[in-house]
């Protein structure tokens, strides 16, 4: 396939801020910055697409969700597809999605219960991690089938007893072990201050509920510590609000629940690869090098959105050079989705905008 030079839109990219080409090869990113450099190595050879404005974003990555069966993970997959989504942690009881049975074109990343590491030797080949509930918690031992497995271990609990038991267990383990399993804590409502401490020390990821009036207070603090965090993680329950629906919910809250725009969209992408032990500095962003996996949304207004309280983290002055995102405010349309792109290749029938393609 010829090298793609897209130009003409706004491409949120940490390489340059104030990027409006992209330039993709072979699948990857090859380069970011402004259209005149990407007109002028612009040849026969490529083909380029004018973009008329749009919004290019790295792809959002589904934290965890909650599946029983191969119609409810296609519901889903649907409703990920349309909201911009480009993979998806699906969390279930028993392996149904062998060989891709719910027909996306979305990566899936299977997350089996914690039981599955009863009978190592069957052991389905293509789950990506387990995840132990309270129900598993006297299986804990089988950390260790894990991590000789380097399966993503995951704890989803609902009281922090059981939490606290978790990352004792995990901090039991030698560092290396740790490093293996990548361990995550996933569809927290609350947590105390000082397992937040605990699990950032032990560098496991943790995971905040798509309901944000219920978990926005614990993921500011869980921010504020410096652990590394995911938004939208539900492996208990039905997913509730997707994508820039959920940045609002983040950036609208409370003031003592409100995160800038950055940070919830970072929790929704970049977050979520770390999460899945992706050891790529690159994964989830739009920089030479990466994965091609973005969406582009016709936008209303860009702007840098901050809590007040937090402007001196994450300022507004242009001079800071933070890449601008859809404002997300009561008094603007959302953005719609115009085409989608996992690794170099468009999704069909995504959106209503034809882009023009020379």
């Amino acid at each position: 396939m010829a090298a793609q030079v897209f130009l003409d839109g706004s491409v949120y990219s940490p390489v340059d801020p104030f990027a409006t080409a992209l330039v993709m090869n072979e699948g990857a990113v090859e380069w970011v910055g402004q259209d005149a450099g990407a007109r002028s190595i612009l040849d026969e050879s490529m083909q380029s697409i004018e973009l008329g404005g749009a919004l290019v974003v790295p792809t959002f990555s589904l934290a965890a969700a909650s599946v029983a069966s191969v119609e409810d993970a296609k519901a889903l997959l649907s409703v990920c597809r349309s909201q911009g989504y480009g993979e998806v942690n699906l969390f279930s009881k028993h392996n149904f999605l062998s060989e891709n049975a719910a027909g996306s074109e979305l990566k899936i990343n299977t997350y089996l219960s914690a039981e599955a590491l009863l009978n190592p030797s069957e052991l389905p080949t293509n789950i990506k991690g387990v995840y132990f509930t309270e129900n598993s918690l006297k299986h804990l031992s089988l950390l260790t089938v894990a991590v000789e497995h380097q399966l993503i271990v995951s704890g989803a609990f609902t009281t922090s007893s059981s939490v606290r038991a978790f990352l004792d267990k995990v901090s039991s383990l030698e560092p290396l072990d740790r490093l293996r399993i990548a361990p995550r804590l996933d569809g927290i409502f609350s947590l105390e201050d000082d397992l937040i401490d605990l699990a950032r020390s032990l560098h496991v990821t943790l995971g905040f509920s798509s309901d944000y009036t219920s978990a926005g207070d614990s993921l500011s603090r869980a921010l504020s510590s410096g652990a590394a965090i995911t938004l939208g993680s539900d492996p208990l329950s039905k997913t509730a609000t997707f994508g820039w629906d959920l940045v609002s919910d983040a950036v609208n809250a409370p003031k003592h629940q409100a995160i800038s725009a950055r940070a919830a969209f970072q929790a929704l992408t970049r977050g979520v690869q770390r999460a899945n032990g992706v050891s790529s500095p690159l994964a989830g962003q739009l920089v030479p090098g990466a994965p091609a996996n973005f969406a582009l949304w016709n936008v209303t207004e860009l702007m840098v959105q901050t809590p007040d309280s937090r402007i001196s983290a994450w300022s507004t002055d242009p001079r800071a050079r933070t890449p601008l995102l859809p404002a997300l405010s009561s008094d603007v349309d959302r953005p719609v989705l115009s085409s989608v792109y996992l690794e170099g290749k468009a999704l069909k029938n995504i959106g209503q905008t034809e882009l023009c393609k020379d």
